[in-house]
């Protein structure tokens, strides 16, 4: 949602409303339109039994990222903290551990 400038406005208009009221405004990355989670690897996850230990939660497979495409992965990642910071947003969260994608590529069971 970030990684393109058509938001920005949009979202300055509702922290108009919010960051008088007190709210802290932060962001969290998320894998935009329902696509294809990317990987480091095509390697599928297998279910796994949900906390309530009843319900199982089944994973999309990835897309192995190519090499040429890490440099506009990297640069959504600044387009996305840019237009964050011009939007109003206090902070902003870039998850690199649990298995997200800048934690694949340091882990030797998945970085194909």
């Amino acid at each position: 949602m970030l990684s393109c400038s058509t938001h920005r406005g949009p979202l300055k208009g509702v922290f108009s409303f919010q960051k008088p009221q007190g709210f802290l405004i932060l962001h969290k990355g998320f894998q935009p339109n329902g696509q294809v989670p990317i990987s480091s690897t095509d390697k599928e996850l297998t279910p796994q039994i949900r906390a309530n230990g009843i319900d199982v939660a089944e994973f999309s497979p990835p897309r192995r990222l190519r090499t040429d495409e890490i440099p506009l992965v990297v640069n959504d990642f600044r387009l996305a903290a840019r237009n964050a910071m011009e939007a109003g947003f206090d902070g902003i969260e870039i998850h690199g551990a649990h298995g997200y994608l800048i934690d694949q590529f340091l882990k030797d069971q998945v970085n194909d």
